[in-house]
This record gives C-alpha cells, structure tokens and sequence, in this order.
C-alpha cells in the first residue's frame, strides 16, 4: 500500500440508507383512516357552506298570495307568483315555500282590476328580512275582483 492511500471500512446499516420494510396497516386501520377522512372532509364543506357570504338567489315557484283587509261584499282570487330571494347562502338555507308570505291589501284594490302592480308585500315568516331580499318575480300579481 501506498504512503498515501488510506482503506476506511464504514457500516452503513445504521446510518438509514438501506431501505427497511414498512410494517403493513390492517384492513381495520385503513377503514378508520377513510371514515376520519370523509368527516374531516364533511366538517370543512359544512363550515364553508354556513359561512359563506357570497350572495345567491333562490327562485319559489307557487307561493300562494294572501288578500288582507277584504271586505265583506268582495271576494278577490290572486294566482300564485314566484318570488325570488337574493342573500347569502348561510341565511337561504333553512328557509323553504312556507316561511314566504305575499300579501295583498284589498283596500287599494279598485272593482275591475286585474292585476297589482302596487300595495303587495313579501316577506318570510311574518317580518322583513334585513339580511334577505324579498321579491315577486313578475312586476304585476293577476287578480280577479268579484261582488258578492
């Protein structure tokens, strides 16, 4: 041997460049990591769902109109109407055909009229919605005036 050449032995079975086999995860371990995966998933979507405050429209097809202040001597028959609601998602959400209200206030209404164009109101569950605006779809509610 050279004076200048100098022979090292290294072990290198600890030093981690071998690769060792990965212990196999059981069926029962990988279900658990799926089902805790999709609730995680779940959880996520349900928040971004409730919080979002982008603004959407939400159309009801059919909303019965109601005739308020109606006189004894008349009878007044209004068709349904669409009413669409513009706010966000977080507040439309839980709100379905039944808690709309259009009213229609019989003391404006003339003998001989056949659509309103004024003296209507919607609204959900009995009250403006400061957040949520109420509208009916077409600007004119067709209406059918009879004396009895």
């Amino acid at each position: 041997m050279d004076k200048f050449t100098k022979t090292t032995e290294v072990d290198i079975s600890n030093m981690g460049l071998i690769e060792e086999e990965t212990p196999q995860k059981s069926k029962a371990g990988k279900i658990i990591a799926m089902i805790i995966s999709l609730l995680l998933a779940v959880s996520i979507w349900l928040y971004v769902v409730e919080t979002d405050d982008t603004l959407v429209e939400k159309e009801f097809n059919n909303v019965e109109v109601k005739i308020v202040n109606l006189r004894a001597d008349r009878e007044i028959v209004a068709d349904p109407v669409t009413v669409i609601l513009t706010g966000t998602n977080s507040k439309l959400v839980d709100i379905d055909e039944d808690d709309i209200i259009v009213e229609i206030d019989a003391d404006k209404i003339e003998d001989g009229d056949t659509f309103v164009t004024e003296h209507y109101r919607a609204y959900i569950n009995g009250e403006e919605a400061p957040s949520i605006d109420v509208k009916v779809k077409s600007s004119k509610i067709k209406i059918k005036v009879t004396q009895k």
